[in-house]
């Protein structure tokens, strides 16, 4: 007989629930602790280096060129550019450097750094030299901008020995 007031099958549903919460309470701190556990190692030296080197984007600012025309007319080229590059190893990102002169950082987290003056300078003159040998029919075609930016970030690469320059990123392209 049965005592009275249990039902048969209550126990076993309540230490079925039981089973089952307990399972998932340790599945869910077993998946906790593989997750956010703490790697307890602190980090190399070579990786601290490593992540300071990180690519940075550096601005050079606007340009204005001539640009050549099949038909003889005068063409330009109105763009601004930006670099990304590995920084010199042996020089950290300074603070608080501001943007290219005339440039607004509105709307901006942080304006980009800039190269140091003479490599700027050496920067902006290939540039220059590379933009302005381009012909503006060409230039319509987004290949020949592909092909362009290539070989703006080779050049450049050549040029500025400290850096390590990844590619070249147009902010700004107008043509007229």
């Amino acid at each position: 007989m049965r005592p009275h007031g249990v039902r048969r099958g209550s126990l076993l549903t309540k230490l079925s629930l039981l089973l089952l919460a307990v399972g998932t309470l340790l599945a869910g701190a077993a998946f906790a602790w593989t997750k956010f556990r703490p790697d307890g190692e602190p980090p190399h030296e070579e990786e601290m280096q490593a992540a300071e080197l990180e690519l940075q984007t550096f601005s050079l600012g606007e340009f204005l060129v001539n640009l050549r025309t099949d038909d003889g007319t005068l063409r330009y080229l109105q763009t601004d550019i930006s670099v990304l590059a590995l920084p010199p190893a042996h020089e950290p990102q300074q603070e608080g450097q501001s943007a290219a002169p005339g440039h607004s950082s509105a709307g901006e987290d942080e304006p980009e750094p800039r190269l140091d003056p003479s490599s700027h300078r050496l920067a902006r003159d290939v540039a220059i030299e590379v933009l302005s040998s381009q012909s503006f029919e060409a230039l319509r075609d987004t290949t020949d901008r592909a092909a362009l930016k290539r070989l703006l970030a080779q050049r450049l690469d050549e040029t500025l020995e400290d850096y390590t320059v990844e590619d070249v990123l147009f902010t700004a392209f107008v043509m007229q």
